[in-house]
């Protein structure tokens, strides 16, 4: 749903360059916030603003980050059946 072909979503979801330098960019950052604590480093801010995301969309990622992570809580909680297709 997201514009992805099988190929960019096995990539994405294994951490591994796609060839889109900005997604790749995106991934990388988004993977190092939910992955570390504490302050992020400036230079990683830098490396995902110099690939063409604002500092808007810098808070619009930490964002949708919280959300998933909300509703993966409370799946979690409700024991909600995952509807998505199995990516090959």
């Amino acid at each position: 749903m997201a514009g992805l072909s099988q190929d960019e979503l096995r990539l994405t979801l294994a951490g591994e360059a796609t060839g889109n330098s900005q997604r790749d960019a995106l991934i990388q950052f988004s993977r190092l916030l939910v992955s570390t604590s504490g302050t992020v480093e400036a230079s990683a801010v830098e490396a995902v603003r110099a690939a063409g995301y604002s500092d808007r969309q810098l808070l619009e990622i930490a964002l949708a980050i919280t959300a998933i992570t909300f509703t993966n809580l409370v799946n979690r909680i409700n024991d909600t059946t995952v509807d998505f297709p199995k990516v090959v």
